[in-house]
């Protein structure tokens, strides 16, 4: 249900307020919200995008 990433994206709104740096990341499907793609920093076409675009991500992290 990704509804619930809304409440999820309203969190790190909350973080990012506080000045904490997000990325809100959306996975597009047939069911997502078009707010919740409107409100996403990146979007991405399938759960495994997001799964690549984290382990590109970690070393820059370390």
């Amino acid at each position: 249900d990704d509804h619930g990433d809304l409440t999820a994206f309203d969190a790190l709104d909350d973080l990012a307020d506080s000045g904490v740096k997000v990325m809100r990341v959306a996975v597009r499907s047939d069911e997502s919200p078009e707010e919740l793609l409107e409100r996403a920093d990146l979007v991405v076409d399938s759960p495994s995008d997001v799964v690549h675009l984290l382990r590109r991500l970690l070393p820059v992290a370390d």
